[in-house]
């Protein structure tokens, strides 16, 4: 009411976000009788069931990021005798730590040391465990076994990240780096060990030392069957194809302070204004395979502020294996008058799923409302000049990205 009475808000405004909310409660069925409403008519007998232990399992491996392969993955099971998995959060005392919060409670959540035995135990392949040390703590009484445990097997993978005690809703983090003595485990996990993979439990940006491994996996919380999921990317059962919804930044100096929301202001915040290099770009992934991009077209090439332009071209999937790709369109607008605008902004994405030298049309439409600038007292409004769109898998700067990205543009 505050709001309404300082005129920042109006009533329409208002009925508009009042009828969004009673159209969702009635399609939710909360205003039928209770007989009428099929949502209660849904029996025990489908929680879960292995249907939904299956999407659980799904959802953990599609959203599961390669951020970085030397070679080393997948796996290939006939060349390894011994599996070593170390570290705190790959097989936590309360296994909820893959749920974080806000969530349901499961009959049995696969931690990632009960996900990776059961892919190899058929294949006589001697797993080895040390916790190494704790999430926060800075003992390192336990790195002597993780790295015995690290010498003597064929790949260590070691399991690093935060919990729900770190970060949450209304627990902010002082630091991106990671908790307690977890960078110096890796350190010396990477010392000794033959091959070491990175998996990272975590729900936000973290900073770590790339060079410390030969492959990094980015898990966040992956919820019941998180440990099985897992396995299927570790192990080439599914091709990794997920992007970072979030910038990995380099350093926490590379951040504004927390009472500084001015976006813009060097070295901007978010990935639509982050002029510095960060360890991972918004968008970035990897995959087994490798996409390759040609011929954008962009149509019309001299539009009218109320023209809906489309941006299109092909994707070819030029590597070993079957796979998904991210295809992504970016826009970057003109300035004017010094107004900040974003150096890019998201506009579109499509996930396509190529066969091993396949080769697809993908096209995108952007409305006015997507390559429109808002103005400081909140009008949007598009600026006559040259607006640049890129197509591809990645943002146009990351050269961690394997796949090319195009370049094109519209005038106004």
């Amino acid at each position: 009411m505050k709001a309404l009475a300082s005129n920042l808000i109006d009533e329409n405004q208002i009925d508009d976000m009042l009828r969004r909310i009673f159209l969702t409660r009635m399609r939710l069925g909360e205003f039928d009788l209770f007989e009428n409403n099929p949502y209660n008519n849904i029996p025990s007998s489908v929680l879960d069931s292995p249907q939904h232990r299956e999407l659980a399992r799904e959802s953990t491996s599609s959203s599961t990021v390669l951020l970085k392969n030397s070679g080393v993955l997948p796996l290939q099971l006939s060349q390894i005798k011994k599996l070593a998995v170390i570290g705190p959060n790959a097989h936590p005392s309360d296994p909820s730590v893959y749920l974080h919060s806000y969530n349901g409670q499961s009959s049995h959540v696969v931690d990632i040391l009960e996900g990776v035995t059961n892919a190899v135990y058929s294949n006589g392949i001697t797993v080895l465990y040390a916790q190494g040390c704790d999430i926060q703590s800075n003992s390192t009484s336990g790195f002597n076994e993780a790295i015995a445990a690290a010498r003597e097997a064929d790949v260590s993978i070691v399991v690093l990240g935060t919990t729900s005690d770190i970060e949450r809703e209304g627990k902010d983090r002082s630091s991106l780096e990671l908790p307690g003595v977890q960078s110096q485990l890796l350190s010396a996990i990477h010392q000794v060990a033959k091959e070491t993979v990175l998996v990272l439990v975590n729900g936000a940006s973290l900073i770590i030392d790339e060079t410390l491994a030969s492959a990094i996996l980015e898990t966040w919380y992956g919820g019941e069957e998180a440990g099985n999921g897992l396995a299927d990317i570790i192990f080439g059962k599914v091709n990794p194809s997920a992007r970072l919804p979030l910038t990995f930044y380099s350093s926490n100096t590379q951040l504004r302070p927390i009472e500084d929301y001015n976006m813009d202001k060097t070295p901007g915040r978010t990935y639509r204004y982050f002029a510095g290099q960060p360890l991972y770009y918004f968008g970035f992934g990897l995959s087994y395979t490798q996409f390759r991009y040609e011929n954008i077209t962009v149509i019309p090439e001299n539009a009218k502020p109320t023209d809906v332009v489309s941006v299109s071209g092909y994707v070819s999937n030029i590597g070993q294996l079957d796979g998904h790709e991210i295809v992504q369109l970016y826009v970057s607008v003109p300035t004017h008058n010094d107004l900040a605008v974003p150096r890019w902004s998201l506009q579109g994405f499509k996930k396509v799923f190529l066969r091993k030298g396949e080769k697809i049309a993908v096209s995108f439409s952007l409305a006015p409302y997507q390559y429109s600038t808002v103005k400081l007292d909140g009008e949007r409004v598009i600026y006559p000049g040259t607006y640049t769109v890129t197509f591809g898998g990645s943002q146009l700067d990351d050269s961690k990205a394997t796949n090319n990205v195009l370049k094109g543009s519209f005038t106004i």
